[in-house]
């Protein structure tokens, strides 16, 4: 059998296939996550000292993705980190395990925040949104964020595809790009919860529900679903892609 190279554009393309399917080619990143795996129940404590001391290296792999997020001024990568780690402690994407799994995942990445001497991860991603933002516009953000989630009508619900308010008049389809109907949305949904891959969710057209394209950082329902899902630990009931079923209290 002859030997050959692949190019550098189709090893990247490779690499990109197999992560979107939630396989880690990459080594430094496949190291980190081995790693967290071994972690599963430390606290964020005993992850910071980790990160902090025995496992400098790896903290390093993480610093690099957020400056790659900085020079972006895009959390993108921070929430690929997240999903990539989801997948890692709950791979079958199963309801009961995914409590467990946002746990994990929030110990690590907390863990890792502290070892920088930030309070949590949610203060590492608004420094990438807002690195330099001063205190009057942080107060002023507050009170944006405020009465945000004061509009929002799915904050703090349980929420389902037979939920009363999540009907076709409620929901403008011509924002989205590639769903044309509410049962194409809701397998969106389901696939996206069951995946861990939440890049599978719109970003408009949810406006009647309190929120807008330009919201969470201007990605919308999907930015909601990510800080819910991630940051809040939002409890998902139900999941059923093929069916297009999905159930999820909300914070």
């Amino acid at each position: 059998m002859k030997n050959f190279i692949l190019e550098t554009d189709e090893r990247k393309r490779i690499i990109n296939l197999y992560q979107s399917k939630g396989l880690i080619l990459n080594e430094q990143l496949g190291a980190l996550i081995r790693k967290a795996i071994s972690w599963a129940g430390k606290n964020e404590d005993d992850i910071a000292t980790l990160f902090k001391t025995s496992e400098k290296a790896l903290a390093v792999t993480i610093d690099d993705i957020v400056s790659a997020a900085v020079k972006s001024k895009s959390v993108t990568q921070l929430d690929d980190l997240q999903i990539k780690l989801m997948h890692a402690f709950n791979p079958s994407g199963q309801v009961p395990n995914m409590v467990n799994a946002q746990a994990q995942v929030k110990n690590i990445l907390n863990g890792y925040a502290k070892s920088k001497g930030q309070s949590n991860w949610t203060q590492i991603k608004n420094s990438v949104t807002s690195p330099t933002q001063s205190a009057g516009q942080s107060a002023g953000a507050s009170a944006s964020s405020a009465a945000a989630a004061s509009a929002n009508k799915l904050a703090g619900q349980r929420v389902s595809n037979r939920w009363y308010g999540w009907t076709p008049d409620n929901i403008d389809f011509t924002q989205m790009s590639n769903i044309k109907n509410i049962d194409e949305l809701n397998k969106a949904i389901a696939n996206a919860l069951k995946s861990g891959n939440l890049n599978l969710i719109p970003r408009g057209g949810f406006d009647k529900l309190g929120i807008k394209s330009t919201d969470f950082g201007g990605y919308g329902f999907r930015g909601f679903m990510k800080d819910q899902m991630i940051n809040k630990g939002a409890k998902i009931n139900e999941i059923i892609p093929e069916q297009g079923r999905w159930s999820v209290t909300f914070v």
